[in-house]
């Protein structure tokens, strides 16, 4: 496996002009406000992998905009697209135009209706039974391990071959 990553952005270490937001968007309050606060690192990030099969992978992270709180997914494969709440595959017969999966979107800032009750449901769960969560230590250990790649690969402008330590 072999990670390459960039990053950069406009804001760091910049105060940018004053804007104006609606702020019922990201605090439930009526009124309106202005914020841009330089950053104090760089706001976009890009890390590509390619993966031992060939496959290519690409996350990345954009703090550095200026706009309403969104968070956006997206999943290609060779039988299908996955994109926030819709479907469109192959393996759908008849299908001619993105099957809609119903459900809350993550699109606001507001995380009242996030996991993380069931999340917490389920590491004790675990516990309890003693057995592993989806997201154990090995699972944390390649997380890491990829973003330290990324980290390399950053600063030394170059591509990071895995497993950092043979």
């Amino acid at each position: 496996m072999e990670v390459t990553s960039y990053s950069g952005g406009y804001r760091k270490n910049k105060q940018l002009p004053p804007f104006e937001f609606d702020m019922v968007r990201y605090t439930g309050k009526s009124g309106k406000g202005s914020i841009a606060p330089p950053m104090e690192y760089d706001g976009l990030e890009v890390m590509l992998t390619k993966f031992n099969n060939g496959a290519i992978g690409k996350v990345s992270s954009n703090y550095d905009v200026v706009m309403p709180y969104n968070f956006t997914w997206e999943v290609f494969g060779n039988k299908g697209t996955c994109k926030n709440n819709k479907i469109w595959s192959s393996e759908l017969p008849g299908q001619s135009d993105w099957t809609t999966i119903p459900g809350v979107m993550l699109d606001t800032a507001d995380v009242v209706h996030h996991a993380f009750t069931d999340i917490v449901a389920t590491l004790v769960d675990c516990i309890v039974q003693d057995r592993d969560t989806h997201a154990n230590l090995e699972d944390a250990i390649n997380t890491h391990e990829a973003a330290l790649a990324a980290i390399i690969s950053q600063r030394e402008g170059r591509p990071v071959k895995l497993p950092l330590i043979a």
